[in-house]
């Protein structure tokens, strides 16, 4: 799962079909998050003549999606910028992340990308994720604790009254 950790960095590398994210941390990373600045989305985009590129790291693809205007993370094209979730980040070193040209978009939903993603679309809120579970896998209880979806945004907020309503995030 993912760790929380100082940000790893995006840096240009010398070759226009790669770039590098050095993790400062002096632990490896497993499955970790980076955002790629809307800055750099253009570079990307022109060495594919569009959004049709793919990520990998060592030969494993990398998820990624593109943050949308309103903070949802998703594979529309979009120039804000990018997450990509890596899957290894080595300790105190920069690991080189290649770009390839693709047919199709190549970018996925957010939840492909952190593992508590809920876009909070639809009329509830995902109980296989916000759900408290036993060591044993047996749901004690869900977490939202009275909350639900505030209509009129897309996407959707969570809504909490002012009495007694909460989410509680596990630590994972």
């Amino acid at each position: 799962s993912p760790q929380l950790a100082a940000p790893a960095t995006v840096v240009a590398l010398p070759a226009a079909s790669s770039f590098g994210v050095q993790n400062s941390n002096a632990e490896v990373l497993t499955n970790f998050q980076v955002k790629v600045p809307g800055a750099n989305v253009p570079a990307l985009t022109s060495e594919c003549s569009g959004t049709n590129f793919q990520l990998s790291a060592s030969g494993s693809a990398v998820n990624y999606c593109f943050i949308q205007d309103n903070g949802d993370c998703n594979p529309n094209p979009e120039t804000n910028g990018l997450w990509m979730r890596v899957p290894s980040l080595v300790a105190s070193a920069q690991a080189r992340i290649d770009v390839s040209c693709t047919s199709a978009i190549a970018a996925v939903d957010g939840s492909n990308v952190f593992d508590m993603y809920d876009a909070f679309t639809g009329t509830g809120l995902d109980t296989n994720k916000w759900r408290d579970e036993t060591a044993n896998g047996a749901v004690e209880s869900y977490i939202l604790g009275g909350a639900g979806l505030a209509s009129g945004s897309s996407p959707k907020a969570v809504f909490f009254d002012g009495t007694n309503e909460f989410i509680e995030v596990p630590n994972h």
